[in-house]
């Protein structure tokens, strides 16, 4: 097992076939060390699909949370004088559109 990961995951990925998926969701499992975190009786491709979907949604959380904190770090606060009439003039169209519906 001198191989590194990535290079293990090709060669699985060449042995296997779309039938054989359960086993390579495992060893991949196995592979990655998601495995390691269930017990022996829960190491099936159910329960390391799970954990991954997990931590993925977990990660893509954390981002949406940094890109709200990025949107208030960039407020820029009150809004300057006379910008209100150019937003006015912008979406003075609007009411016609609602009107064609």
């Amino acid at each position: 097992m001198f191989s590194s990961q990535e290079v293990r995951l090709g060669q699985l990925t060449s042995k296997c076939e779309e039938k054989d998926l359960e086993f390579y969701i495992r060893e991949a499992g196995e592979i990655l060390g998601i495995a390691s975190v269930f017990p022996t009786s829960e190491r099936n491709a159910k329960r390391i699909l799970e954990y991954v979907l997990a931590q993925l949604f977990e990660f893509k959380k954390l981002g949406q949370d940094a890109d709200v904190a990025d949107a208030i770090m960039y407020d820029v606060g009150d809004v300057e004088e006379g910008a209100g009439e150019e937003e006015e003039q912008m979406f003075s169209d609007l009411d016609e559109y609602d009107d064609l519906q």
